[in-house]
């Protein structure tokens, strides 16, 4: 082995099957620990293993899970530990390993997982781990600088400029985007990740523009960009326009073409989804109960690619899902006592076609599959205990903690 050249050596390393046995290569020498270090090795490894898959049609997906924050409670405002429950436990995750015992996950991107502290730090302000549950690393960002007791159920946003369109550590950009509503207009905090420091921004954007809102705004990361929802209007922004030089007014947001209906916006394989579930028989509630066991629901979906133009949203898909739940916690015997109602909505990150919700009162995850009609039961969970299910996608090769963020927070690995 050690008659070959580097570069021999590395289309060696590159084939092996998984990023944990590379990792166990590195403590052979000190060269195979600088060849596999080195930044490149990960784009290599990566381009590899798609290249592998695609001639042998095995497609390049990638596994991946959805998970919720489980917050066990001695009484209902008393908060002992909350617990992370993974839908799908393929490798087995936890996220035990963060130096703050109570915090609830905001939000995701790709592997990486945006939590926020239930305390606030001691010179004032939210503060917000970025982690890894594959690798178990971790960074504490500078306390959020919002003065506002809501800090956790803001609409916030993870999104990391790829290490692969990079050769140098110092270029691993990230930003966490927070959405403030005002009276009049919707602000946002965003988290420079060069500069260490939190920004305010005035997207200039009113309320009156914005139209009525009947929910919470909605934030959505797609092919870099992130997508605000508010009402029936969508707003597109690049925070990677917000640096160091970015004055409070110069970020430049886009209003996309309306939404078709108030729905869920959603996002799978580059693309942008508006799901809607339509009333039945003039009742708020959206699921009924028909015969028995039996379970339908009116659906409809509408795409936009944001990458084609002109930008329209187009039907996607609208029907009725039906099937049989594993078990009904409460009798059904009227149209009105038959109300259940979707929740925490999850869909593929590589197929638009499954969809996965909770489903109240029943207690019940399931799964909708739109080229079938089919919806199957997969796991019941005591709703009390839940909070926003997130989406998480394993990655070839584990994304590491943006180490420009280190230079300027706390950093950790269990």
């Amino acid at each position: 082995m050690e008659d070959l050249d580097d570069d021999m050596l590395t289309q060696i390393l590159v084939r092996l099957p998984n990023c944990k046995t590379v990792l166990a290569c590195t403590p052979v020498n000190k060269r195979w620990c600088s060849l596999i270090s080195d930044l490149n090795f990960s784009v290599l490894f990566t381009n590899h293993k798609k290249k592998t898959l695609k001639l042998n049609h095995e497609g390049n997906e990638l596994s991946w899970t959805f998970f919720t924050t489980i917050v066990q409670r001695s009484d209902w405002y008393n908060i002992i530990k909350p617990i992370t429950y993974f839908i799908w436990e393929l490798p087995k995750l936890s996220l035990e390993f963060i130096p703050c015992k109570n915090f609830t996950v905001t939000a995701t991107f790709k592997d990486l997982v945006l939590c926020t502290s239930h305390v606030t730090d001691q010179v004032g302000g939210q503060l917000y781990y970025i982690t890894n549950p594959f690798t178990k690393q971790w960074v504490a960002l500078p306390p959020c600088p919002v003065d506002d007791d809501k800090t956790q159920e803001m609409p916030s946003a993870l999104i990391c400029q790829s290490t692969y369109y990079n050769h140098t550590r110092d270029n691993f950009k990230f930003r966490v985007v927070l959405v403030v509503q005002s009276p009049a207009t919707f602000d946002l905090v965003v988290y420079c990740s060069e500069i260490g420091e939190w920004k305010q921004i005035n997207l200039g954007i009113s309320k009156e523009l914005v139209g009525p809102v009947v929910a919470e705004p909605e934030i959505v990361v797609c092919n870099g960009i992130i997508y605000l929802k508010t009402g029936l209007c969508l707003i597109a922004l690049d925070p990677f326009d917000v640096n160091d030089t970015c004055d409070a007014t110069t970020l430049k947001a886009r209003v996309m073409p309306s939404l078709p209906c108030f729905g869920i916006l959603l996002e799978s394989s580059g693309q942008l989804f508006i799901l809607h579930t339509p009333q039945r028989y003039d009742i708020v509630g959206l699921w009924y109960d028909e015969v028995g066991r039996a379970v339908e629901l009116s659906m409809v979906v509408w795409r936009l690619d944001p990458n084609q133009a002109p930008l329209v949203w187009e039907t996607a898909f609208q029907g009725l899902c039906k099937g049989t739940l594993s078990s009904l916690k409460f009798p059904r015997t009227t149209i009105f006592d038959s109300i259940i109602y979707p929740e925490n909505i999850v869909v593929h990150p590589y197929n638009d076609k499954l969809i996965y919700m909770y489903l109240m009162p029943e207690e019940e995850f399931v799964l909708c599959d739109l080229r079938t009609g089919c919806i199957t039961p997969l796991k019941s969970l005591r709703y009390y205990y839940l909070s926003k299910f997130h989406r998480l996608e394993h990655q070839w090769w584990p994304t590491s903690v943006p180490a420009s963020a280190m230079l300027h927070c706390r950093k950790g690995v269990a």
